[in-house]
């Protein structure tokens, strides 16, 4: 199980709270975002992330906007893999997100032709998944190991938490050149957390006596060592009489042979003196020996506790034009390089040796917008956004297997009732392009259908309240994968992963 076991640890860096973005990003950053899903055109309090140079098209003084969202996540996996037993019903799980701050913290000052700003999000991670029946990854091992050892149930202790966080520190400036044009540039500090603590421990077959429950590591490092004696006592024999049966060979002179089999023979299939050869009982307490030392290897407990820091900076460029009724943004972010170091306390099987450094980026982000105020009370918004996975690096588990580059498009409107009361809604589709191997009981790349409406009230010319919810229903993937334990047989099939997603969002946005 150790080699499953890496690759489910190494993978929870990417556990997300985020609803929308690329695989790495939080696109969702702001309650207007959630009632829209269309927001790089904007020239509201949110153009401070979405829309930098629209800035420039603010009043003059301060702008400020403070977000939280609250996400509620379900992750769906169904696997075919036979006789897993621990907690499920047919081989279905399912494990819960839930965030309940997800910030978005914004503030502008705007004198003139110039506007300067700093943010706060979480613009990576946030979140990370709980499956109170465990994961088919880590069973599935454990299940193909019983049956090797001839059990029939089986069980074990198992945890394994993950949380990793990309808290992002923005400052942008923004000039109008004209009533047309203008420009901005920004920087970002990242800062990436992830934390890894876990264990698998006191697992148990149902192989001892009248088939009671035994615990299988200490069980079968015994056998092996009682049929590891055999072969010792054996081997004298097995040279110069192997074709012999053990009758004719074990007499009274061989007595210290015989008690050594004797010893063991509780613990293994009885043989036919009269009948079985010498070198058949040598070979099959050698095969009993192996075979008994791997069930022990593949069922020693196994203890996690590690965590990773790093940090990147991420240069970003805007540029927007107004014209009348129509108003355009356009935000690239260059790729973050993050160099992740490892904190180490406990680590049995060397996963994440202390110091060690791995890279996982933020790749660049490319995103254009435009908003139409196509009545006085009616604006209508759309957004392209390309993220360019193929250039990050995202660590030897995830970036071999990303295909081609994500993008996502979104639309969205927004209604006035009246002066103060406006309503919105909005639908966005994220396309990643990640092959089979990318796809793991934890980290899926879904393309997904989001759903977003809400509204907002302008209690002056000063506070305005947003509130937003999204549904975001996820396309299910059938994904081929296999058991690979070191010794053991490999095991084919399938696992289909599904999610959906309820987000609530508020925001204020004050104007002075």
């Amino acid at each position: 199980m150790k080699k499953r076991l890496l690759i489910l640890t190494t993978l929870l860096a990417s556990a997300s709270a985020a609803m929308a973005g690329g695989l790495q990003h939080n696109g969702n950053q702001s309650a207007e975002y959630i009632r829209m899903l269309s927001r790089s055109g904007s020239t509201h309090a949110d153009a401070i992330f979405y829309n930098p140079a629209g800035m420039a098209l603010f009043n003059d003084g301060f702008t400020i906007s403070l977000n939280n969202q609250i996400p509620w996540q379900t992750r769906e996996i169904s696997c075919d893999y036979p006789n897993l037993q621990m907690g499920t019903v047919n081989g279905k799980y399912e494990g819960k997100v839930f965030s309940a701050l997800f910030p978005g913290i914004y503030a502008a000052y705007k004198k003139n032709s110039w506007a300067f700003s700093l943010g706060f999000n979480p613009i990576g991670g946030g979140g990370a998944s709980v499956f109170k029946d465990g994961l088919p990854m880590l069973e599935a091992p454990l299940s193909t190991v019983a049956q090797m050892a001839g059990a029939t149930a089986y069980s074990a202790d198992t945890r394994l938490e993950g949380f990793s966080i990309y808290y992002g520190f923005q400052a942008n400036a923004a000039y109008k050149i004209n009533d047309m044009f203008s420009v901005a540039v920004g920087l970002r500090f990242v800062d990436a957390r992830n934390t890894y603590d876990g264990y698998m421990n006191n697992i148990q077959f149902n192989t001892g006596a009248d088939g009671a429950m035994v615990m299988a590591n200490a069980h079968y490092g015994t056998l092996a060592a009682q049929a590891a004696g055999a072969v010792a006592a054996l081997s004298d024999l097995n040279a110069t009489s192997g074709s012999a049966s053990m009758a004719a060979v074990i007499t009274g002179a061989d007595a210290a042979t015989q008690l050594a089999l004797n010893a063991i023979v509780a613990g293994m299939p009885t043989y036919d003196p009269a009948t079985s050869k010498v070198s058949d009982v040598y070979s099959y307490y050698a095969t009993a020996s192996a075979n008994a030392a791997k069930v022990a290897g593949a069922t020693q407990d196994l203890a996690l506790e590690t965590s990773q820091h790093g940090a990147g900076f991420t240069p970003i460029l805007g540029f927007n034009f107004h014209y009348e009724k129509l108003n355009i943004g356009i935000r690239y972010e260059f790729m973050t390089k993050i160099m992740l170091t490892n904190d180490t306390k406990k680590d049995v099987m060397s996963m994440f040796p202390d110091g060690k450094k791995t890279r996982s980026d933020l790749p660049a982000v490319l995103s254009a917008g435009a908003e139409y105020m196509l009545l006085p009370n009616l604006r209508l918004s759309g957004t392209y956004t390309y993220y360019f996975d193929k250039d990050a690096s995202y660590g030897e588990a995830r970036s071999p297997y990303v295909d081609k580059n994500t993008w996502e498009i979104g639309l969205g409107a927004e209604y006035g009732i009246t002066e103060k009361l406006l309503v919105s809604a909005g639908y966005q589709f994220t396309k990643y392009n990640v092959l089979d191997a990318y796809e793991t009981d934890l980290t899926q790349a879904l393309s997904n259908s989001t759903f977003g409406f809400g509204g907002a009230y302008k209690f002056n010319d000063i506070v305005k309240l947003n509130l937003g919810a999204l549904y975001t229903v996820n396309e299910d993937r059938k994904v081929p994968q296999a058991t690979v334990i070191d010794g053991l047989p490999t095991l084919s099939y399938n696992t289909t992963y599904g999610r959906h997603t309820f987000t609530l969002a508020f925001g204020v946005d004050l104007t002075f």
